[in-house]
Parts: C-alpha cells; structure tokens; sequence
C-alpha cells in the first residue's frame, strides 16, 4: 500500500473513531439493583448521568442498605456501559478487516 493509501485509511478510521465516541456520548444504559428500588443512568462513555431511588427504598430508612443499593446500581450501568464500548469496538475493527 502506498503512503497515500495509507494515511487516506488512516483519516477514515480516525474519522470512525469521533463518530463511535459521539454515538457512545448519546447511548443510554440503566443500572438496577433491589428489584428495581435504585436505577442508575450511565452513556456509553461511561459516565453516570442520573440516578433514581424509589419511594420504597427511601422509606427503608437504612442509610447502608441504599449505599449498597446505589453502589450496585452503579456498578451495573458502568458494566453495561463498558459491554457497549467494547461491542462497538469490535463492530469497528470488523468493519475495517481486522480479524479479533
């Protein structure tokens, strides 16, 4: 391949590689633990964007209990998010030929 060639396939992965941050930045993955009582929001970035507790788990009035609750929660839409990266990832190095 050519030098050209070759940083003309360059540009376009780099160019690949904004559009897969920008459709990241916008995805949205939800979290949850106790059945539902914590929901946690997170983008593909992995950036939590919002975290939501229900009336129930309020009433608990179990300071621990919630912390674990959104500590969970958290940790499930981190763990989706990441799932989401890598899947699109992937997605992209196929697209390319890359064979992994």
């Amino acid at each position: 391949m050519n030098p050209y060639e070759m940083w003309k396939q360059m540009s376009s992965i780099q160019n690949s590689l904004n559009e897969m941050q920008a459709e990241l930045k916008n995805m949205s993955v939800e979290g949850s633990s106790g059945a539902g009582l914590v929901k946690v929001i997170a983008d593909g970035a992995g950036n939590l964007k919002s975290i939501s507790i229900s009336d129930e788990a309020m009433a608990m009035n179990d300071k621990e209990s919630l912390e674990v609750l959104i500590l969970s929660a958290a940790n499930d839409a981190l763990t989706k998010s990441q799932e989401q990266r890598a899947q699109k990832g992937l997605d992209k190095a196929r697209q390319y030929g890359l064979k992994i």
